[in-house]
């Protein structure tokens, strides 16, 4: 298993309010979130699930 230092990851922020650290490996993508107080997240849905 490959090690991962999320202090090396650049934040995005997805949608406002939202902000994402993500790891992709071929099958799965694992995402650590940090959200400001009092963000709203819009409906969405992932059509491949």
């Amino acid at each position: 298993m490959t090690y991962v230092d999320l202090n090396h990851i650049e934040e995005k922020e997805v949608v406002p309010g939202f902000f994402g650290k993500f790891i992709h490996s071929d099958n799965i993508t694992i995402a650590y979130w940090r959200i400001a107080a009092g963000s709203i997240l819009p409906e969405h849905k992932h059509p491949h699930e």
